[in-house]
């Protein structure tokens, strides 16, 4: 808009373009700001920040800041629970849905006319491909209990919008906000049988033996 041509440099556009440049950058670092003031407010207020709610939940039409039952969806998570607390790991819970033809969630947002969580493209899986991480996801997310929980990333940065995980002492918990699709006692059972899985890895042989006193 400046008509500013780097081939064609002249007194005026060389005194004044860095000037300018500062300009915008005060301006974009001011906007941003802003916008992650309104941000933290709207997550201290306790309305859900994030923009799609966790597979297993809907928007409720009525009402986009509530989160109602998905039906179908809500039922998968209650299976991935049950087979994690009946001692089943990850890889085995994934391979079970995919023999089952349960659309993973990407799949299944499409499948209903909703939009991919992370632009979807086609990586050559099959729609019913479960990811362990995608399994291991589902299986921490405590908004399952009926809490809302926001603020569990950041990004770095207006110039820079990868995303970090914050720790959990500074995630902002609001408990009871919607209905619970796993209870309490199931979801503590299968933490404990996670953590317990990881601290076992740490103690396999060479061979992949456990120690006998892991």
């Amino acid at each position: 808009n400046d008509g500013i041509d780097s081939n064609k440099p002249n007194e005026t556009n060389s005194i004044f373009l860095p000037i300018k440049s500062l300009m915008d950058e005060m301006y974009a670092a001011d906007t941003s700001k802003k916008i992650r003031a309104v941000f933290q407010a709207k997550a201290k207020s306790g309305v859900p920040v994030t923009t799609n709610p966790p597979y297993g939940y809907l928007k409720d039409p009525s009402n986009p800041k509530n989160w109602i039952i998905d039906p179908v969806a809500s039922e998968v998570v209650k299976r991935i629970f049950q087979e994690a607390k009946s001692g089943e790991s990850a890889n085995e819970i994934s391979r079970m849905l995919e023999a089952d033809q349960i659309e993973k969630p990407d799949a299944y947002r499409v499948k209903n006319g909703r939009k991919p969580l992370s632009g979807m493209k086609d990586s050559g899986y099959s729609p019913y491909y479960w990811s362990r991480e995608t399994i291991n996801r589902l299986l921490q997310r405590e908004e399952y209990l009926g809490h809302t929980v926001n603020l569990r990333t950041r990004t770095k940065s207006y110039k820079d919008k990868r995303s970090i995980d914050l720790p959990r002492e500074d995630w902002l918990i609001f408990k009871n906000t919607h209905e619970a699709i796993i209870d309490q006692e199931t979801f503590d059972i299968v933490q404990k049988m996670r953590s317990h899985k990881r601290s076992n890895q740490r103690y396999k042989n060479r061979l992949g033996h456990e120690n006998l006193f892991a």
